[in-house]
């Protein structure tokens, strides 16, 4: 079942040169004419995840309900903020653009298999204007949270935000 998928920049232009991958569905990429990437998927009635990445830019998730026929969609990926470079071992307190900022206490970065993270380290504080009608897409997610059982409310409730930051740490190109 054919699916087209169309990545594009804050602006609106469509990128190129970066991979899609998911863990709960079989993709195949079947052709890539920018700005749209053709996919071949098993339809099934599940809800799928898709994962798209490009070297410099945050990773654009794509969420479905199922998917049963033919689908077409369009997601932004949100250049990677610089990145700001500090020792491990002494922590500190850094801002990124926007005022975005973050405490490190020293010594509390873990690697992924849960050692102790000494040394330099990349941090990167990317802000996400969820209100700009490209840039917003490429926020992963909606902005509706689910009452509890108990509230007599509709089910979904539209959640308001300051802002939105995507805060990432890595050493050597691992994710911390």
């Amino acid at each position: 079942m054919p699916l087209s998928l169309a990545v594009v920049d804050k602006n609106g232009v469509p990128i190129d040169g970066y991979s899609v991958t998911s863990s709960s569905m079989d993709i195949k990429q079947t052709e890539n004419k920018p700005p749209l990437m053709a996919l071949s998927v098993i339809p099934h009635s599940n809800d799928s995840l898709l994962r798209i990445r490009k070297q410099g830019y945050l990773d654009g998730l794509v969420f479905f309900e199922g998917i049963q026929g033919p689908h077409s969609h369009q997601t932004t990926l949100i250049e990677r903020a610089p990145p700001i470079t500090f020792d491990a071992g002494l922590g500190g307190q850094f801002f990124g653009p926007l005022g975005t900022g973050v405490e490190i206490p020293p010594g509390s970065l873990r690697k992924p298999d849960g050692s102790a993270v000494t040394g330099p380290v990349e941090l990167y504080i990317t802000p996400i204007d969820t209100s700009h009608p490209i840039v917003g897409d490429g926020f992963p997610g909606s902005f509706y949270g689910v009452q509890n059982a108990d509230e007599e409310q509709e089910d979904h409730q539209l959640l308001f935000t300051y802002g939105v930051a995507n805060i990432t740490f890595e050493q050597e190109g691992v994710e911390l």
